[in-house]
């Protein structure tokens, strides 16, 4: 899921762009996801993996999706020692409020 809210796009050095054509911003959104999904379908042929682009809130949007998934995975990162033991905004909400099983993933350790 690629979400975004109309605040963010005010902080976009490109927003102006935008400003009337949400489908030109969706459709980049879109590609964007599919880059970032780019291998994984044919890696894992049997996992169906739904793609949403949303103009809502990250949590909003992934709850709202949440009530159709059989799992919900979301990535997080952190920053320090301190802060890579905690989750963020987005994955303490979720695991709250989603209606479906939560996979928190963290990216590999660079090091």
């Amino acid at each position: 899921m690629r979400a975004w809210q109309v605040s963010s796009i005010a902080v976009n050095p490109h927003a102006h762009q935008y400003a009337a054509d949400w489908a030109a911003l969706e459709d980049e959104e879109r590609e964007s996801l599919d880059n970032r999904l780019a291998g994984w379908p044919e890696k894992y042929p049997a996992v169906t993996v739904t793609r949403v682009v949303s103009r809502h809130r990250p949590v909003r949007g992934l709850l709202e999706n949440s009530a159709d998934a059989q799992l919900l995975v979301v990535g997080s990162r952190g920053h320090s020692s301190v802060s890579g033991m905690l989750l963020g905004s987005i994955s303490q909400a979720l695991i709250y409020h989603a209606i479906c099983p939560l996979l928190v993933v963290r990216a590999a350790d660079p090091r």
